[in-house]
C-alpha cells in the first residue's frame, strides 16, 4: 500500500489523470516523455513513500509512548481514573479531563488520543492561558485573508488543524 505509483499515459485526458490520483497514483506523466519530469516524479514519489513509512513509525512510537500502561502511581485514584479513561478508547466520544495544574490531564489526553480510533489523525494543543484574549477566537477558529489588518493569508484554526483528531484545551478555565 505504500509503494508510490506514477502512471504514464498516451495523452493527456483530465478524466484518466482525476481517476489515476483518486485511485491514490503519487503523479500523472504524459506522453511524450519529457525524462526530467519522469525523474522529478519518480523521485517525489519516493520520497512520499518514505515519508509515508516514517510518519506511521513515529505514530507507533507515539502510541507505545502514550498509554496507560506508562502512567504509573499506585493511588486508588489514580487506578480508578485509568480504569475509567480505558472505557472510552474505543469510542468516539468527547472528553472532558479536569483538575488541578500538574496533575496530568495533558498526559491523559495523549493516552486517550493515541489509544483511540483518532490516533491517525492530529493531536493538537493550545494554551489558553498564554494567549491574550483578542488572538484567542483567531487562533481557535483560523481567519480568511483580509479579515482584519495583518492578516496577509488565509490561516486555519487549531479546531480545522484538529478534525478527525483531538483538540487539547489546556487551561481552558483561564479564559
Amino acid at each position: 500500500p505504500d509503494l508510490p505509483v506514477v502512471v504514464l499515459a498516451a495523452n493527456n485526458n483530465v478524466e484518466t489523470a482525476v481517476e489515476a490520483m483518486k485511485l491514490t497514483a503519487n503523479d500523472f506523466v504524459t506522453k511524450p516523455l519529457d525524462s526530467e519530469r519522469l525523474q522529478v516524479a519518480v523521485r517525489n514519489g519516493l520520497e512520499f513513500g518514505s515519508l509515508s513509512r516514517e510518519i506511521a513509525q513515529l505514530r507507533r512510537e507515539l502510541s507505545g509512548r502514550y498509554s496507560f500502561t506508562e502512567i504509573v502511581g499506585a493511588d486508588s485514584g489514580l487506578r480508578e481514573t485509568l480504569h475509567m479513561l480505558e472505557k472510552v478508547l474505543p469510542t468516539d466520544l468527547t472528553v472532558l479531563l479536569s483538575g488541578e495544574t500538574g496533575t496530568g490531564k495533558e498526559l491523559f489526553a495523549r493516552a486517550i488520543h493515541y489509544g483511540g480510533p483518532r490516533k491517525a489523525s492530529s493531536f493538537v494543543t493550545i494554551n489558553c492561558a498564554a494567549l491574550p484574549q483578542a488572538l484567542l477566537e483567531s487562533e481557535l477558529f483560523g481567519f480568511e485573508s483580509g479579515a482584519f489588518s495583518g492578516a496577509g493569508k488565509t490561516r486555519a484554526g487549531k479546531f480545522e488543524q484538529a478534525n478527525g483528531g483531538t483538540l487539547f484545551l489546556d487551561e481552558i478555565g483561564e479564559v
